[in-house]
């Protein structure tokens, strides 16, 4: 097993995705009475070898799963996927102009209060951007490639109570700052929440973030 989402929802069931055998992902909801995971539907297999190398997954208001796979193997595209009544339906996909399989391996994804699926992910030179799929297409959602350039990693994104987006991201070892940022979506730019958090350690290994009852970015 690889590349392990989790989501919850709103009634209480829980999801898993993730990178199975060969070259398939799997979605499976926990069956809390029994305390089994069971499959949803059968496996995805969008990929000509390999697998996927990133898997993220959310949940409708009515418990429909949705998941977004990043690509191992050239194009390196990104794919979403919905179920179906009998099987998994491709929502299309979009290109993240990578060069690598091992570049850009960040992805998040947040459903808004009509369950449009918006996308984060990493783009070229490990900058990011955001994707929402409207009206049977993908379009930017707000200014693209955010980030420190070559230097952009453990992103993630969220919504508050009133449907407001943020992204939160990190910078490497590598960069002096090693700061942590988080943006919102204010009309069709990225802005700063406050500022930059500063961590004076030596490698942002991970971040983890959420908004609470309160829309309040934590």
């Amino acid at each position: 097993i690889q590349n392990l989402s989790s989501a919850t929802h709103t009634n209480g069931d829980i999801y898993i995705a993730y990178h199975g055998r060969s070259v398939s992902v799997y979605v499976r909801k926990l069956n809390r009475a029994t305390g089994i995971w069971q499959d949803v539907l059968g496996s995805i297999s969008p990929f000509n070898s390999s697998g996927g190398r990133k898997v993220a997954i959310a949940i409708t208001k009515n418990g429909t799963p949705i998941v977004a796979i990043k690509h191992y193997q050239s194009p390196y595209n990104i794919s979403v996927y919905r179920a179906g009544a009998t099987q998994w339906e491709q929502l299309g996909g979009f290109n993240n102009n990578l060069q690598s399989g091992y570049d850009g391996n960040g992805l998040s994804l947040v459903l808004d209060s009509d369950d449009v699926p918006n996308v984060l992910y990493q783009t070229s030179q490990s900058t990011i951007a955001v994707k929402k799929f409207q009206t049977g297409s993908w379009v930017d959602v707000g200014d693209q490639q955010i980030g420190v350039r070559d230097a952009t990693e453990h992103v993630s994104l969220a919504k508050d109570g009133n449907d407001a987006l943020y992204m939160c991201y990190a910078a490497p070892y590598q960069q002096l700052d090693r700061n942590i940022s988080v943006r919102k979506l204010e009309g069709s730019t990225w802005q700063l929440v406050s500022n930059e958090l500063s961590t004076n350690k030596s490698n942002n290994n991970n971040v983890l973030f959420a908004i609470n009852t309160q829309n309040q970015p934590h």
